[in-house]
């Protein structure tokens, strides 16, 4: 599973993050959901009456705002990551029950996550080579990247002598904790993304930053890049938390072990709706409609078992041509079992 293959490969960041973050925290104020200009940032708005009839439900797109603030986190995620997983930190802070449930420890990203407490970080992206076991993790908040390391100095973190290297503009720091090394680069002021892989080296992971500014610079491609995806994003409601997959042949909501054959492409958003519930509106995109046909008949049956293996309020899927449209309402608590659906397994 994906949550796995990434806790073995990202144990560091649990003590590098919090160090960091916790260490700026102790003088940070309350992050507001605001941005420079100070006008408020979009955030996702509950999804109204969710039992009408899926057939013929329609769904909005995504809010154009929203749609730039992941888009630009994301950039920062080469070709070869997938999946990725996109977090709306001060949302879920704003949230009390869902801060509650929605936690890194529940989808299994603690080790990638400390900042949901700190109050530093307003967006945070997970994004894992599962083929490599590196990991880069982009973030945005509201402190200088080079303000964060200073404070976090006194907490057992080395940086690597001579302060940070020039990188096509760029600054990256070469950092060592427990014997653990990994690169913080800079996008812009307040945009990052720490990067490492199992068992790497100072210069390979380096060479993982520098990776990741590569594909935010439009140097080389990125999981944006890939053919479809875009289109997908750009048609599901964009709510606090946001997956998107590139290698979908293996997503266990299809538990029949023969994997989805023609899966080019899965991106799956998660807002709240009426009382304790949450809506996961998935769009699974395939090569023809012949496909998408054979597939929808297998989505059927499996998700009955997933409803009632789970406990789930309600699944439901229907055909938009090349595409597979699924929407799976469940209680907040539950809702790390319906993120589990969505991670590609191997």
């Amino acid at each position: 599973m994906f949550t796995s293959t990434l806790r073995t490969t990202t144990t560091f960041l649990l003590i590098l993050m919090s160090a960091i973050l916790l260490s700026a925290c102790a003088t940070a104020k309350p992050v507001a959901t605001t941005d420079s200009t100070g006008e408020a940032l979009a955030t996702p708005t509950p999804t109204p009456i969710p039992y009408e009839d899926f057939a013929s439900e329609v769904v909005p797109t995504a809010d154009p705002e929203q749609l730039d603030q992941l888009t630009a986190l994301l950039s920062l995620v080469p070709q070869s990551y997938n999946p990725a997983v996109y977090l709306d930190m001060g949302y879920l802070r704003s949230n009390t029950q869902l801060s509650r449930s929605i936690t890194p420890q529940a989808l299994g990203l603690d080790v990638a996550l400390p900042s949901l407490a700190t109050g530093l970080v307003n967006t945070i992206a997970v994004a894992a080579d599962l083929q490599t076991h590196s990991l880069v993790t982009p973030f945005e908040g509201d402190f200088p990247i080079a303000d964060m390391l200073q404070l976090a100095g006194g907490f057992g973190l080395e940086i690597a002598e001579g302060g940070p290297t020039s990188y096509n503009d760029h600054s990256i720091w070469g950092i060592s904790v427990l014997g653990t090394v990994l690169a913080m680069a800079s996008a812009d002021d307040t945009t990052g993304v720490a990067a490492s892989g199992l068992g790497a080296t100072a210069a390979e992971a380096r060479v993982l930053a520098e990776g990741s500014l590569d594909a935010y610079d439009g140097q080389s491609a990125r999981l944006l890049d890939t053919p479809g995806l875009p289109n997908l994003v750009g048609n599901v409601p964009l709510g606090f938390a946001t997956v998107v997959v590139s290698d979908c042949e293996r997503l266990p909501l299809f538990d029949d072990g023969n994997g989805l054959p023609g899966c080019t492409g899965a991106v799956v958003t998660v807002n709240p709706t009426t009382g304790d519930l949450l809506v996961f509106q998935g769009l699974i995109s395939f090569s023809n409609p012949e496909q998408t046909s054979a597939a929808i008949q297998r989505a059927n049956k499996s998700l009955d078992k997933q409803k009632e293996a789970y406990g789930f309020e309600d699944l439901a899927v229907r055909q938009e041509g090349n595409n597979l449209r699924v929407r799976v309402i469940v209680e907040i608590p539950k809702s790390s079992d319906a993120f589990g659906l969505f991670l590609p397994s191997r």
